[in-house]
């Protein structure tokens, strides 16, 4: 059943992020919680038949909205940098991607994965039937930040020394995650 809190076992299991879980909304199907998406990935590791465009993570990152998620915070800051202020600088609607992990027990049901726009698997061999969701998640994450950092580096080194931008990036990454700390008043619920 459905609360309009988290349980227990939630609050228990985020620890040290529970701001993220403070902010969660749910819904009835993927098709609203995504619809406000440029993107939608179904994350499964079962793709054999599936109507959606199939790619594999490496894949996926190459995908035109994923590499514009990509490189925005780039462009972003150098925006800001342009226009002098960044009161100033233009404002663009941020490309929002909805990456579908199933349960950890049953994974996504067909109807679910259907929902989504792209299929994505994350190769893992034959001796292991799926991965385990915090894995998936892990692995991907860190896979799209990978190349974030990448972009980062790779356009400030055309300047010079990289170290700074990559500094810059991850500072406002981490203020990007301080709104939402700050909604939840900072405690742990």
């Amino acid at each position: 059943p459905r609360s309009t809190s988290p349980p227990r076992h939630s609050k228990s299991a985020s620890k040290g992020a529970q701001y993220i879980l403070h902010r969660a909304r749910m819904y009835d199907t993927i098709a609203a919680a995504t619809a406000d998406c440029d993107l939608s990935v179904a994350f499964t590791r079962w793709v054999k038949g599936r109507s959606n465009s199939y790619y594999d993570l490496a894949a996926l990152t190459s995908h035109p909205v994923m590499q514009d998620l990509i490189r925005e915070p780039v462009q972003s800051a150098g925006q800001q940098a342009a226009a002098g202020n960044a009161s100033e600088a233009p404002t663009q609607r941020r490309r929002r991607v909805a990456l579908v992990f199933g349960r950890e027990e049953l994974g996504m049901s067909d109807e679910e994965v259907d929902a989504c726009q792209l299929v994505c698997s994350i190769p893992i061999g034959r001796l292991q039937e799926s991965l385990s969701l915090s894995h998936a998640v892990s692995i991907t994450l860190s896979t799209i930040y990978s190349q974030r950092l990448a972009h980062v580096t790779s356009t400030a080194a055309g300047g010079g020394d990289a170290l700074p931008a990559v500094q810059q990036y991850v500072v406002r990454s981490a203020e990007g995650l301080a709104p939402g700390y700050d909604a939840s008043e900072g405690t742990e619920r």
